[in-house]
């Protein structure tokens, strides 16, 4: 059996979406290790805004923080049934 490996280390213009979503996904959690520290409750610095269960139990105990996405608080409390 042979077994091709190909890196995508390096955008090509075959994928520069790779590249974007790279840089993006990099640069949105630099930005989330910055602002941990003026938002604690959340711990920012661990999930970088993802839904972890443990993400998900800081906003059960202490609502959306006042940088969630505006479009995310309604669907956060409409799947962790919390009232806005």
């Amino acid at each position: 059996m042979v077994i091709t490996v190909e890196s995508i280390s390096r955008p090509t213009p075959a994928r520069p979406s790779f590249a974007i979503a790279l840089v993006a996904n990099v640069t949105r959690d630099r930005y989330m290790h910055r602002v941990a520290t003026r938002h604690p409750d959340w711990e920012f610095e661990t999930n970088v805004g993802y839904s972890t269960p443990e993400h998900r139990a800081a906003i059960r105990q202490h609502g959306v923080s006042p940088i969630h996405r505006l479009s995310f608080q309604s669907i956060a409390y409409n799947q962790l049934a919390l009232e806005g």
